[in-house]
């Protein structure tokens, strides 16, 4: 098993690598747009029943959500479990609560709203953290099996 160093502690992890997390992030986003497009489907068709207007900018909230509660709650999302990738804090376990807000949701804005460098920075960083990560103190790993 290959070894990486978190924390000044050698541990039995191994970062997930920049190819790996972009094509589970494209798998995540296809996720986004089919439950964002089903959604505004169902939310037309009421609109057009009820000739009530819907506002449509809580469907800008569905990715932040979409990325904190499948962190929170499972430490992967979607995609990042079809390539066996997982979320981790610096000390190895489940991101707290607070981690993966800080990553799925300031980090993550912070990390796009810069042309996208905060997330193509892991395909230079030698342990592959993009700027979330290193906002939230998370790593991203191929999971234990």
């Amino acid at each position: 098993m290959i070894t990486a160093t978190i924390a000044d502690k050698t541990s039995p992890f191994l970062y997930a690598t920049f190819g790996s997390r972009l094509v589970a992030g494209i798998i995540d986003w296809v996720v986004i747009w089919i439950v964002t497009i089903a959604l505004a489907i169902g939310v037309t068709s009421a609109e057009a029943a009820t000739e009530v207007d819907y506002p449509g900018y809580p469907f800008l909230l569905l990715p932040f959500a979409y990325h904190f509660i499948a962190t929170a709650v499972w430490g992967r999302t979607f995609g990042k479990s079809v390539f066996g990738l997982c979320v981790i804090s610096e000390a190895g376990t489940k991101p707290r609560i607070r981690q993966a807000f800080i990553r799925e949701t300031i980090g993550k804005l912070v990390s796009t709203i810069v042309l996208y460098i905060g997330f193509i920075w892991a395909a230079f960083d030698r342990d592959n953290m993009t700027w979330h990560d290193h906002m939230a103190g998370t790593r991203v790993v191929y999971a234990a099996r």
